[in-house]
């Protein structure tokens, strides 16, 4: 289904709300065994089209029953971290409820590397790419059409 989130960009660059959750397939896995639980967070995310992946804080997710067998080292900005890659679902949202979700994005989980920053996740170009984006400078408008 086609949509389009808007949003205004603050002093701490292009923020965007961002639902986290297991994987969409594993959503139905954990959905039919007790206790019926999928883990879900909303975090503040950094567009970033620098980046060639999302990354979410690990601590935000540790207590989830992800598997943990594809480790990943990598660097943000100026630090560098180790975890591992999950597959999640995403949906990134405004506070008007609108949003775009993604069933199934591979997401490196990196246990406190966001823990100075305004933002805990960055939402890169695996995502970005499946959309189309405009930036207005004049008005700090952020746009993404899917």
């Amino acid at each position: 289904m086609p949509g389009q989130l808007t949003f205004t960009v603050g002093g701490d660059g292009p923020l965007i709300d961002v639902e986290v959750k297991p994987s969409l397939p594993y959503q139905s896995v954990l959905a039919a065994n007790i206790p019926h639980n999928i883990p879900s967070v909303t975090l503040p995310f950094l567009l970033d089209t620098g980046s060639p992946y999302c990354v979410v804080d690990g601590d935000f997710i540790a207590t989830w029953p992800l598997r943990k067998v594809n480790p990943v080292a990598m660097q943000t900005g100026a630090q560098t971290g180790q975890g591992w890659w999950h597959d999640l679902s995403l949906r990134l949202h405004t506070n008007a409820g609108n949003g775009w979700p993604r069933g199934i994005v591979k997401v490196a989980a990196l246990p406190g590397h966001f823990a100075k920053e305004p933002h805990k996740g960055i939402i890169g170009r695996n995502i970005l790419f499946m959309g189309s984006f405009q930036f207005d400078r004049g008005t700090k408008v952020f746009s993404i059409w899917w």
